[in-house]
């Protein structure tokens, strides 16, 4: 019987690689896919996939805040966050989040299937090396520069190193203005960090964003 999976991503030339290399194993059927949060999230309710790929970082609606959405309606939702990047900071906030699996858009298909497996079979995986910056990371107690703030507060945070204002921010979260300014303040004050330009250089420096 094959697993069923959902692919949210809003580019895509992603959704149709992953698409003809997951249904090309014979394992897998992608019953669904979607190009922003909103639409991704819906199609979860309507499917009950065994899988959702889930792009970390769209316009609108981040990843990060529909895995929450989604763990909230179903905890045991298997849940695997997708990325260009294979920063820790992004890895440590989807498993701390309850992502079952982080995968890199890079990722060779080879390790694709295996993942893929591991994860339909009920185990978590995240890459082996990703996996041991993570180790390394908590036993020396450095975590990440983004460790002190709450997943609204990352999610501000990287919208605003992505250039997007306070309104279309306030939009795309379903918040008000005045919340943004607050979780943009408070990232400020907890990253210690004075202006726009030098929040843009701190995501850039730890590859959150690309210049």
């Amino acid at each position: 019987m094959k697993r069923t999976i959902i692919l949210v991503d809003d580019h895509s030339i992603v959704r149709a690689g992953f698409k003809q290399l997951l249904e090309g194993t014979g394992k897998f059927l992608v019953v669904a896919e979607a190009k922003d949060g909103h639409e991704g999230y819906s199609l979860y309710l309507k499917h009950k996939p065994d899988i959702i790929i889930l792009d970390i970082a769209m316009e609108g609606v981040s990843g990060l805040d529909v895995l929450e959405r989604i763990l909230k309606k179903d905890r045991s939702a298997k849940v695997v966050m997708l990325s260009m990047f294979e920063d820790y900071a992004f890895v440590s906030r989807a498993i701390n989040l309850g992502a079952y699996g982080y995968i890199s858009k890079s990722i060779e298909p080879e390790k694709l299937f295996f993942a893929m497996g591991e994860i339909a079979s009920g185990k978590r995986w995240i890459d082996a090396d990703i996996a041991l910056e993570m180790a390394l990371n908590k036993i020396s107690g450095e975590g990440t520069f983004t460790d002190i703030l709450t997943p609204r507060e990352f999610e501000v945070f990287c919208s605003l190193a992505r250039g997007k204002s306070v309104s279309e921010i306030a939009e795309s979260m379903i918040i008000s203005e005045k919340t943004v300014g607050t979780h943009r303040t408070k990232v400020m004050d907890k990253l210690r960090i004075n202006n726009l330009a030098e929040l843009t250089r701190l995501a850039i420096r730890h590859q959150i964003i690309t210049p």
